[in-house]
């Protein structure tokens, strides 16, 4: 402690230079913060990555076992791979592939690349694959709508080749994605009859109509001493071209392919659609590279729309459905207020107790001086601005003033105490009076960073939320010590000269003498009123309702629709559209944009029987009604629709839950194995068990179901004898279907299709037609398809799901009414009942699932924490009974902290277990500064009870003020304020509530403990 004195002592003698190297940190400060990167999430970088293979004739099961199986089987080989999941569906297979958190995600695409390209070769020559990491799909910052009432495929090439190549440039645009609009084709639909009158066949056609249409450069030739490129160019140029190619010559007379076909200009055959509050539109989403500003990439983005809307054709307009930019904007905004004003709380509750303006200013500065450090810091461990860590400087109000008050209020009172002043002068008392609470205020900020230190060890994405919640408030109580320490006693010195106080203690310690002397004398009887409050708080504890995440108002609402499995496009979009002008009419819409099925463009695996529809909303403060009432609202309408199922998500909930590998819903049951068979007849057997569990609704079966097939079972030895390939028939199915691509057309940017195909695009069956098919055989005579192939009405699943290399059936339900263990609890009866199996198996998934893994690891971190502290007070104070009874302040705090959640129904989530965490490390400084003092005391020669007495007397107002402040600091966020704080809400619900209680009950509780336990 002499070192201390010392060093402190030239700290006083060099206030100057304190002065200006405070004054270098608030310039530095400020000078940071302008240039920090403004988001609204800290840098999530999700481990997984996507890939996206599209063969377009492919079924669900044809995808799963030619295309899924393969790139799975490659990718579960690669270095560092967690987890593998999949979905095959039509035309589309996507499977995500996990890695640890913190994985090099440049490498490991690498590596998976790498492994993908050695797969390749067993895949169909048709297969394209993409692979996108996942925190792209996060990275969506802005949402457009082009709409008109002209041509649909003018207004698709208008922004595919007119719009996106401007925003693809900008600087921070990772990536623009066009999806819906109508994609042109050149048709070639052939007759059956004409082609066996001129005895050709669809191959005939198919290789004709490639040969002729050639953009190439064989090669080069040397010519007067230069060197010219042969450049071959007889691309078609438009339908009557096509229509003109020979596909042979049969006695000497040409066959041109308008002899066997009619040619025209189409449409592509589609199973997605897009709209605009019910017009048709192409949807245009703008995403975000990492490490770059939102609002200054949404700002590029917006100029750049306002500039081409100004050359849009006549009736075509553009619009706003997303806008993340605003979101942005707004939370920081209002995380901004919160700080201002629980700043403003501090300064009024330091003036309501020292009630001296000199000593008010002096802890008032200690705020910006610790807030501006922690910016300088927050900058050079790359902490960016966010809700996050502007939430971490919210909550770091309240609690960095509490060193300079336990300083300056002992300052203070050494100042006002002849008795304590007694032969010292002005600066070596106020380096007495710092030296005596500097231990004390040491270890209660240590114990505060070692709170936050397991606080890194928080698995996964919730890990990577509030990780700059923990770096933000560490740094600022890193520079609070420091400012208590050197900054405070430098103030004091320079501005309480000569304007000592002669303060006595007031009213308030009277109020306290007469409470805690009876405590004293009945300890025992203390300690045991304490009980039905610990089993009042354990009641409410087992009450609250445990989630993941609190939700976040984005003012936007995300509907996720899904129709019968094997509904059409057609009726799919009747009933979305309807959908549209339902929510166009509701209070505080602003826009209403659809996409179903698997539109052109889109990087999904949707069904037509699937629609997504994204609804913008007024601003929170601005809306007429609340977002619980509008989904209210809107979900009254979408009952009546019966064939209809829907969730209500916000979208970046939607995104992030996808990113986990979850459902939306409350609960998931995953069931594994082999056989699809197999897995439905159990899963059929659990739908029974489930609709009688009270508390479950909305139950739902898994999303495979079987869609109406048309099967086709090919006769091998019938088609063998006749010299019939299966790849014939393969191609004539497919000219009868999607449509089978012979060659294609560059026009500048774009590429057009060429495809044969023996109907209009989505023409309704004609089975006979079909079953009177003609295929030529070896011999050249002609035989129906019904000869080699027999055809019928079956059922396919709609979608294959996978995970880690099994099949995968997932059932899902709402639960509401019961706690959410209790129904689980249920359910693992009722899967105990299946009787599975060997090889199959079952596991929860769904909020539930995600919520028991958080709650789990969370606990594991809270026990790691007081752990942490106990060893930090022991190092301290060398004795486990004090370091128990300063620890008894933790289960008085959780009294509040139970009852406060409980009472403002809010759940047990991440935020407010972390608001626990925070609490031990916040309530153990009152413990510590009581235990201190009276062992100060005992050294000086007092009695057990006198220390005690001494001890509570003289720290009753520094207990109170930093209670006070760290309460009132925390308000702004507890009050829920503005947009984003309710991320913030349950943590600071948390922390206040066992504050109070940990505050009142420690100023009787602990005297009387240390009265019937103390050395």
């Amino acid at each position: 402690m002499e070192a201390f004195k010392k060093m402190l002592a030239r700290v006083l003698a060099s206030r100057v230079l304190v002065a200006w190297i405070a004054g270098a940190i608030v310039v530095a400060g400020l000078l940071t913060y302008r240039s920090m990167k403004v988001d609204l999430f800290p840098p999530l970088n999700f481990p997984i990555l996507n890939v996206i293979t599209e063969v377009p004739s492919f079924s669900s099961l044809e995808m799963e076992r030619q295309v899924t199986l393969p790139l799975e089987s490659a990718a579960s080989g690669v270095l560092g791979v967690r987890k593998v999941r999949s979905t095959s569906a039509t035309g589309i297979c996507m499977i995500s592939v996990e890695f640890a958190w913190g994985t090099d995600m440049i490498q490991a695409r690498q590596l998976l690349l790498q492994a993908l390209s050695a797969a390749q070769g067993q895949l169909p020559p048709d297969a394209n694959s993409t692979v996108e990491n996942l925190t792209a799909a996060l990275a969506m910052i802005e949402g457009y709508s082009l709409s008109g009432p002209g041509d649909q495929v003018a207004l698709r090439d208008l922004a595919l080749y007119g719009l996106k190549p401007r925003l693809q440039r900008l600087p921070g645009v990772y990536k623009v994605l066009v999806m819906g609009g109508k994609v042109a084709e050149y048709a070639v639909r052939p007759s059956t009859q004409l082609m066996l009158k001129y005895d050709l066949t669809l191959a005939d056609v198919r290789a004709a109509l490639a040969d002729n249409n050639i953009l190439a450069s064989p090669g080069v030739v040397n010519a007067n001493a230069q060197e010219l490129v042969i450049h071959t160019n007889g691309q078609f140029r438009d339908a009557e071209e096509i229509a003109g190619v020979v596909i042979a010559v049969k006695s000497g007379i040409p066959v041109r392919v308008q002899d066997v076909a009619t040619v025209e200009r189409g449409l592509q055959y589609e199973r997605g659609d897009t709209s605009d509050a019910g017009t048709p539109a192409v949807l245009i989403n703008v995403l975000k590279q990492p490490n770059f500003d939102t609002g200054a990439v949404a700002d590029e983005v917006g100029a750049e729309i306002a500039d081409f809307r100004k050359s849009l054709p006549a009736g075509d307009k553009i619009g706003n459905y997303y806008d993340q930019a605003l979101l942005v904007n707004d939370s920081i905004a209002s995380v901004k207020e919160s700080v201002w004003i629980g700043a403003v709380f501090v300064v009024l509750v330091l003036a309501l107790f020292l009630r001296h303006l000199r000593t008010t200013v002096i802890a008032t500065l200690s705020i910006p001086l610790s807030v501006l450090t922690a910016i300088v810091l927050m900058r050079a461990f790359g902490i960016g601005i966010n809700i996050m860590s502007l939430g971490g400087l919210a909550i770091g109000t309240g609690i960095i003033v509490d060193d300079a008050i336990v300083v300056l209020e002992n300052i203070f009172r050494w100042l006002s105490t002849p008795e304590l002043r007694a032969g010292r002068g002005h600066r070596e008392t106020i380096v007495a009076a710092t030296a005596e609470v500097a231990a004390p205020v040491v270890v209660s900020t240590l114990t505060n960073i070692g709170i936050f230190l397991p606080m890194f060890l928080i698995e996964g994405f919730a890990g990577r939320l509030f990780a700059p919640v923990s770096g933000t408030v560490t740094f600022a109580l890193l520079a609070s010590l420091v400012v208590a320490l050197t900054v405070i006693p430098a103030l004091a010195d320079r501005w309480l000269a000569g304007h000592e106080a002669h303060e006595k203690e007031g009213g308030l310690h009277a109020v306290y003498a007469r409470v805690l002397e009876p405590a004293l004398a009945r300890p025992r009887t203390v300690l045991l009123l304490t009980l039905p409050a610990l089993f009042l708080a354990f009641t409410a504890y087992k009450k609250l309702e445990v989630a993941f995440l609190p939700p976040l108002d984005e003012s936007a609402v995300l509907l996720n629709t899904d129709m019968p499995p094997g509904t059409s496009l057609a009726e799919a979009r009747r009933l979305g559209m309807k959908l549209e002008d339902w929510l166009k009419g509701m209070p505080g819409v602003i826009a209403v944009v659809r996409q179903t099925g698997h539109a052109s463009g889109a990087e999904d695996t949707d069904n037509v029987n699937h629609s997504d529809i994204m609804v913008k909303l007024l601003p929170k403060n601005q809306r007429p009604v609340t977002l619980d009432a509008f989904i209210a609202g809107l979900k009254e309408k979408t009952d009546a629709l019966p064939s209809m199922q829907v969730n209500y998500l916000m979208p970046l909930a939607d995104k992030i839950n996808d990113a986990l590998g979850g459902v939306p819903a409350d609960i998931g049951i995953d069931l594994f194995g082999p056989d699809l068979k197999v897995l439905h007849g159990r899963a059929e057997k659990l739908l029974a068990k489930m609709a009688a569990i009270k508390g479950l609704h909305d139950v739902r079966p898994p999303s495979d179901l079987p869609v109406p097939s048309l099967e086709v079972v090919i006769d091998k030895k019938e088609a063998g004898r006749l010299g019939i390939t299966e790849r014939a028939i393969h191609d004539a199915l497919a000219a009868y279907s999607l449509g089978l691509t012979a060659t294609s057309v560059r026009e500048v940017q774009k590429e057009i299709g060429v495809v044969l195909r023996f109907n209009p695009a989505g023409a309704d069956l004609d089975l006979e037609a079909l079953r009177s098919l003609p295929l030529k055989t070896a011999g050249g005579s002609s035989v129906p398809l019904e000869q080699v192939a027999k055809l019928g009405y079956g059922g396919i699943p709609s979608e294959v799901l996978h995970e880690n290399l099994s099949r995968k059936l997932t059932l899902t339900a709402g639960i509401s009414g019961r706690p959410t263990k209790d129904v689980a609890a249920d359910l693992t009866r009722a899967l105990g009942e299946l009787n599975l199996p060997a090889g199959y198996s079952w596991a929860f998934s769904g909020k539930y699932a995600t919520e028991q893994h958080a709650l789990s690891n969370m606990i594991e971190v809270f026990a790691l924490s007081v752990l942490v502290v106990a060893v930090i007070l022991w190092v301290e104070f060398r004795s486990l009974r004090q370091v128990g009874l300063i620890l008894l302040t933790i289960p008085l705090a959780a009294i509040g902290a139970m009852l406060s959640l409980y009472g403002f129904h809010e759940t047990l989530n991440v935020s407010s277990m972390i608001g626990a965490v925070m609490l031990v490390g916040i309530v153990v400084r009152n413990g510590i500064m009581l235990v201190d003092y009276s062992n100060m005391a005992r050294r000086g020669g007092a009695t057990r009870a006198e220390a005690v007495r001494t001890a509570a007397s003289k720290r009753l107002r520094p207990i109170l003020m930093t209670a006070s402040v760290t309460t009132l600091g925390l308000l702004p966020l507890a009050a829920g304020w503005g947009t984003g704080a309710e991320l913030q809400r349950p943590l600071a619900v948390a922390v206040i509530g066992g504050l109070i209680t940990s505050t009142l009950l420690t100023l009787l509780v602990l005297p009387a403990a240390m009265i019937r336990f103390g050395e």
